[in-house]
């Protein structure tokens, strides 16, 4: 039978109160338990570095397309990497390789994406991460892979510092089997050696041993705000003491260089209630502009909390009703797309109706209109579903369109003549320019939607209304372009970036901005002189005649130069360092106003 899915209902009433009773109220924040061999043993740190697990190795003539799976143990003690055909005790391994002076080398120029029979009709996909192991004797090279880039890490990791005679010098490796391998804090290498493992992917999970050394030095990382995340990591949390001693190093600890350094400490590896509640105090102190950044990591966060009232859930609200058209729209739409999600709905689900239910009575009527119109199964999605239909029955061209403004006519008349959108809570619109509406082309058929300014004079506000994909992706792209330009206008470097407003409204439906006054990077190309249509691309000057066009005198001209070359260099460097490899003439646009390149 075909899943349905239960939609969050709310109670839009002006009298209903606020529920003054909360659910588990009274319990402690910390249940300890008592300190015995049992907590021990379930510490996540461990002295010994020895592992075992599946590697890829390729034969004696070194192909690297003919890996073969063996199961490799190392030993610390013997300093040796041993490796045979099966976790199975044998008798004796395959191969044993001496590490005692190897050299461990990455070589990221043999990976390659292999192709794994699976059964007659399909086959799976394989990325190797290859690295070497060179034993000093020389006898032999070993070519071996991991599954993943942290798998590799881990287990370069381990190999160098079995390998290397530094470590024995510091008594980091004791070459014998009586003694613990830590005992105290480590010297100078130890401890560059853990502040590059600090540095590295964030990914990377710590081996048990790389715990323990962090924990034993974790006094001397202090100055690092990035190590705390790491340091508590190696907590045993049902240890009494540790707990008590993370409390007083929280404290203590360095600041990050911005305070969204401590969304990180609510990540789901630390529920104990002191760390989430410190971080929560920290995030507080954040300004308004800066907190709304961050909304989207700060609702994912609440998956983590232990009750669903929790100080982050109060803070959150609490944001929201302070300022709610910097926060509170924000805040309403991030977790209502949640609450399709069926393990968090009821958290989720509480926490906005909690909000509804405190916030101001204009507040409600806006976000009540807002869910009505553009929520999943709301008006403008049901409108998108039914051109759909008429779309696949072959209705197409003007034909589709005027089927689109026959159903915009029709609600018009259900719109108030002022409210907000949740792409833009500081501008109100009205009613729904349906002459100017129309069905885009994209394979999902988007709507074009034009709204009427509420301020006199104004331009009328235009959204992309799409159903049928997950916005959420294009939210997560735009905010980091968004931090991008924030960091480096507070490094001194404004490079005129400009982008556009996203909204999920569900997980499958949500909103665009559309920039005004902009055409796209094939349009400016077309119109370049004796080499513009096709050739336009080729032609070295069409961007600058372009902009002399729109820039009459000399001193505007130049200002629009400097805007487009910094807005380019911005918006180079954004989308090589997020991967976005999608951008071409049709979708880069130049906005005429300004001369700055807008994606």
């Amino acid at each position: 039978t075909e899943h349905t899915h239960q939609y969050v209902e709310f109670d839009w009433r002006v009298d209903n109160p606020a529920t003054t009773s909360t659910p588990g109220a009274g319990l402690p924040l910390t249940t300890w338990i008592k300190e015995d061999e049992t907590v021990a043993r379930l510490s996540p740190r461990s002295p010994t570095l020895n592992r075992a697990g599946w590697l890829q190795k390729t034969g004696k003539n070194h192909k690297t397309t003919a890996f073969k799976s063996r199961w490799f143990s190392l030993d610390q003690f013997d300093r040796t990497l041993s490796y045979q055909e099966s976790p199975t005790p044998s008798p004796a391994p395959l191969q044993v390789i001496p590490l005692a002076g190897a050299e461990i080398l990455r070589d990221d120029l043999l990976n390659k994406v292999l192709t794994d029979k699976l059964t007659a009709t399909t086959r799976r996909e394989i990325q190797t991460w290859v690295f070497k192991v060179r034993p000093a004797n020389g006898t032999r090279e070993y070519i071996l892979s991991a599954e993943t880039s942290q798998e590799r890490e881990s287990w370069v990791n381990a190999l160098q510092l079995v390998a290397s005679e530094d470590w024995v010098d510091d008594k980091l490796l004791l070459p014998t089997r009586a003694l613990s391998s830590v005992h105290c804090r480590s010297g100078h290498k130890v401890l560059q050696y853990l502040r590059n493992l600090i540095q590295t992917d964030p990914l990377y999970r710590l081996s048990a041993f790389e715990k323990s050394v962090m924990w034993d030095n974790r006094h001397d990382l202090m100055d690092c705000f990035e190590a705390l995340p790491r340091v508590l990591t190696c907590v045993n949390w049902l240890s009494a003491r540790e707990v008590a001693e993370v409390s007083s190093l929280l404290t203590r600890w360095a600041a990050p260089s911005h305070p969204a350094g401590y969304i990180a400490l609510l990540d789901k590896e630390f529920a104990c209630d002191v760390v989430r509640t410190f971080a929560v105090d920290k995030l507080s102190e954040m300004a308004d502009t800066t907190f709304s950044y961050f909304l989207p990591q700060l609702v994912q966060a609440l998956k983590y909390e232990n009750h669903h009232v929790s100080p982050l859930a109060k803070h959150l609200i609490k944001r929201a009703i302070e300022n709610p058209n910097q926060i509170g729209f924000d805040l309403f739409w991030a977790m209502k797309v949640e609450t399709y999600n069926d393990q968090f709905k009821e958290r989720y689900g509480l926490l906005l109706n909690t909000y509804v239910d405190v916030c101001s009575h204009k507040m409600k009527t806006i976000l009540e209109i807002q869910d009505k119109l553009f929520a999943e199964k709301g008006e403008f999605e049901t409108i998108c579903q039914e051109i759909k239909a008429l779309h696949h029955r072959g209705v197409t061209g003007d034909d589709l369109k005027q089927a689109l403004r026959d159903k915009l006519t029709e609600l018009n008349p259900k719109l108030p003549n002022s409210y907000q959108l949740p792409i833009d809570p500081r501008v109100e619109v009205g009613k729904i320019l349906v002459h100017k509406c129309k069905v885009m082309s994209s394979a999902k058929l988007p709507l074009w939607l034009e709204f009427e300014n509420a301020e006199e004079g104004g331009d009328p506000v235009v959204i992309i209304f799409k159903a049928g994909d997950d916005v959420r992706q294009d939210c997560l792209t735009l905010q980091l372009i968004t931090l991008m330009d924030e960091m480096w206008r507070e490094d001194g470097k404004d490079l005129a970036m400009e982008p556009y407003k996203c909204v999920s409204t569900g997980p499958m439906t949500g909103m665009l901005q559309v920039v005004l006054h902009a055409v796209t990077t094939a349009a400016v190309h077309k119109r370049g002189g004796a080499l513009g249509g096709i050739f336009g691309a080729f032609n070295d000057v069409s961007f600058s005649d372009w902009i002399a066009a729109n820039n009459g005198d000399p001193r505007s001209y130049k200002t629009a130069v400097n805007l487009f070359l910094r807005s380019c260099a911005g918006y180079c460097v954004a989308t090589y360092v997020l991967g976005i490899g999608d951008r071409h003439n049709d979708n880069i646009m130049v906005r005429v106003s300004k001369s700055a390149v807008t994606l």
